[in-house]
């Protein structure tokens, strides 16, 4: 169960894995259908367009398959690729799993097998890694800047199925200090949590991380799909939604999960974003605040004979000692997604 602050109760289905025997087969199955496919194009063409392209895929073991990792970014020009359970470890280099073109992050998981995240990106794509977002989660973030744009964050997730609603709640505590860093933020990941599109938006897990994090849900079609259940557990949240072209599924077998992407389309002109001005009253101390007042001579207005300039001295004066303790700030505001607000509601 999670419970948001204001007591409202929202479910949320774990999706667990099957036994590895059973996941076996499935993978064995897919390979055999992978290496009957002579040409992967048909299933990588939503990816042959222009825009940012970038994807998540959970690769249950990045070292085996890192030669049809490398394949699938040669074919299909990724411009970001996040990985979940990448099973590595630091026994295992950066060398090993290093592909050509692109530069390497990665958390691994400590201590135990399994899990972990990475993220390769290209080269030529101006990036940071933020060095004050440290957490020990499996969560890795990566500050983007392209040409003419304003940063943003692209962070890859990783929760495993037996993960209690605490880790959850640390995980959005996580996304949500990220968000902060820039105006937009892209979170990918295998949340290990079923999106469904039927599910009462206020029992919806998913409806509330898109609630915390000012965010929407961008996938909709099954990303894990075996012989008795299909379900939306690999997910794209993003806070600048218009500026995405596509979003989608592909089917790829390099894992028991299917690949998610989206494009982002950074060539075409956008309208200035919309501001508000407000006092920040972060650091406001009303003892202090007052004594300042008292203490100003500029707003002994008495030996003005001129009442507009008594006004504007005043003003003046009054506005100087407002601005020191609660200072005007410029905020952005963000795009907002609404769920509940529907066609029919309008």
């Amino acid at each position: 169960m999670l419970c948001s602050s204001n007591n409202t109760v929202h479910k949320f289905t774990d999706c667990n894995h099957k036994n590895n025997n059973e996941n076996n087969k499935i993978n064995n199955v897919k390979k055999k259908q992978y290496k009957k496919s002579n040409n992967n194009s048909h299933c990588l063409g939503p990816l042959n367009c222009k825009g940012l392209k970038i994807c998540h895929l959970n690769i249950r073991s990045l070292l085996p398959k890192i030669d049809e990792v490398k394949m699938l970014i040669k074919e299909s020009n990724i411009d970001v690729l996040a990985i979940s359970e990448t099973w590595l470890s630091n026994i295992i280099p950066d060398s090993f799993v290093n592909i050509k073109g692109y530069n390497l992050y990665r958390k691994d998981r400590l201590n135990t097998m399994g899990g972990g995240v990475a993220i390769f990106i290209k080269e030529n794509i101006t990036h940071t890694i933020p060095t004050n977002l440290t957490n020990d989660m499996e969560l890795i973030h990566v500050q983007i800047k392209l040409e003419h744009r304003k940063p943003f964050m692209i962070s890859c997730v990783y929760r495993p199925p037996s993960a209690s609603s605490e880790y959850l709640e640390n995980i959005i505590e996580c996304l949500t200090k990220a968000s902060g860093h820039t105006d937009d933020h892209i979170v990918l990941g295998d949340f290990n949590i079923n999106f469904d599109l039927s599910e009462n938006i206020v029992y919806s897990t998913c409806h509330y991380i898109e609630h915390m994090l000012g965010a929407k849900q961008l996938i909709m079609k099954p990303t894990r799909v075996t012989e008795t259940s299909k379900t939306i557990i690999d997910h794209i949240y993003t806070t600048m939604h218009s500026r995405h072209t596509k979003s989608g599924v592909i089917e790829l077998c390099l894992s028991d999960h299917y690949m998610i992407y989206t494009v982002i389309n950074y060539n075409t002109t956008h309208l200035p974003p919309k501001t508000v001005t407000s006092r920040n009253y972060n650091n406001f101390n009303s003892n202090q605040f007052l004594n300042d007042l008292s203490n100003c001579q500029s707003l002994n207005i008495k030996s003005f004979t001129d009442v507009d300039k008594a006004w504007s001295q005043w003003k003046l004066s009054f506005l100087q000692i407002c601005n020191k303790h609660a200072p005007i700030r410029s905020v952005r505001l963000k795009e907002r997604y609404n769920p509940w607000i529907t066609d029919n509601i309008v």
